[in-house]
């Protein structure tokens, strides 16, 4: 079997890092491929966000469950319990990021503030803690920049490069800041994903990708898989996901991607096609969309 990229470099498993620099207490990297074990029931001293890579993360929040998807994530607040919905957690790539609030809350709040670490003014403190404290549900569809903002952060907070500090401290708050602002767009929960057929449907689809995303994949056989019109289809994917089956499906094929240029020697042309690409012209535009680099440039990183 093909392994897939690992956006953080690591086997299966997970990364704990509790010795990190202000105003970040502490990060987790986890990585399972296969069925894993679940999180155990807990409280966090600060706020803690989730990004989902892969997969999909389960999670109980104060008696309540909620699923996060890839392209999303969860967070929770320093009073809320939380633990895995499920023995076993489906397979799954997460980033999840643990960031100092301004003291100690055992109870639940009507405002929260920020380590002096990031840097916030009254109006900004005042304003994020609006939108979290008011956010409907924990999870969110993460916005743009965020993911990148993170990977950026988690790169830093792995190396002891100079000038770490600093960089931890703005790409923090440049990550909440984004955090916050995926929670004011991310939609409210229509019918076709709570519940419905169209929800089911597209889910069991993108669990599919998930694992075949090497495969052959067009629009035409994602509507023969899932029954639906096209216009459903892309409805609701969206709604899940916050992108169109293609985009989905190119995603996963650029991380896969660029596994093999940090691991191999081969050529563009054969990394391309081994990715599930159809040409190399092709691949060289949606990696670049992605990454905002060529494939050279990123072996070259």
């Amino acid at each position: 079997m093909e392994n897939r990229a690992q956006p953080m470099g690591i086997e299966d498993g997970v990364i704990l890092e509790r010795d990190c620099p202000p105003p970040v207490l502490q990060y987790v990297v986890w990585t399972h491929r296969k069925r894993g074990k679940s999180l155990h029931r807990h409280t966090n001293p600060g706020l803690e966000i989730t990004l989902v890579l892969r997969g999909r993360m389960t999670i109980r929040i104060e008696g309540e469950d909620e699923c996060a998807w890839y392209g999303g994530g969860y967070f929770t607040l320093p009073w809320e319990v939380h633990e895995g919905s499920r023995a076993l957690q489906p397979p799954n790539e997460v980033l999840t990021l643990l960031l100092a609030l301004d003291r100690p809350y055992a109870e639940p709040a009507d405002e929260i503030g920020f380590s002096r670490g990031f840097g916030f003014d009254a109006r900004e403190t005042k304003a994020f803690s609006r939108a979290i404290l008011g956010a409907k549900r924990h999870t969110f569809r993460a916005g743009p920049g965020f993911a990148t903002l993170m990977h950026l952060l988690f790169e830093e907070l792995r190396e002891s490069r100079p000038h770490r500090d600093s960089l931890v401290k703005e790409l923090a708050a440049a990550c909440l800041a984004a955090f916050v602002r995926s929670l004011e767009s991310t939609p409210a929960r229509s019918a076709a994903t709570q519940d419905g057929y169209s929800s089911f449907r597209v889910k069991r689809l993108i669990e599919e990708l998930n694992a075949g995303y090497l495969e052959d994949w067009n629009l035409e056989r994602m509507l023969a898989n899932t029954g639906l019109k096209r216009s459903r289809l892309l409805r609701t994917f969206r709604e899940i996901t916050g992108d169109s089956p293609t985009v989905y499906l190119n995603r996963l094929r650029v991380d896969h991607a660029k596994g093999l240029l940090s691991t191999s020697d081969r050529s563009v042309t054969d990394i391309a096609l081994a990715s599930g690409f159809s040409s190399s012209q092709y691949f060289a535009g949606v990696f670049k969309a992605f990454t905002g680099t060529t494939a050279k440039g990123w072996r070259r990183r």
